[in-house]
């Protein structure tokens, strides 16, 4: 998987505290974009998904006694409107 970046303790990408991950490559280009620098799909960098839960599992989203309770994916589509 290719990603961005990740956030371990993110509170504005939805409700309550979250881990973050954004994934490299979306091909929508959105006027006023806050992350451009996902666009380009041989841009961020290669990781597993064992190498992400790892990373998921020594924050502090996971580790405190609020467990994480709910997950939100995003899926990047091409843009079918005309």
């Amino acid at each position: 998987m290719r990603i961005a970046n990740t956030v371990s303790d993110s509170i504005v990408d939805g409700p309550g505290l979250r881990f973050t991950v954004f994934t490299q490559g979306c091909p929508h280009r959105c006027p006023g974009c806050h992350n451009p620098g996902t666009h380009d799909p041989a841009g961020g960098r290669e990781v597993s998904v064992a190498e992400l839960a790892a990373e998921l599992a020594a924050t502090s989203v996971v580790s405190s006694k609020e467990l994480m309770e709910d997950c939100t994916v995003t899926l990047a589509r091409e843009n079918k409107m005309p």
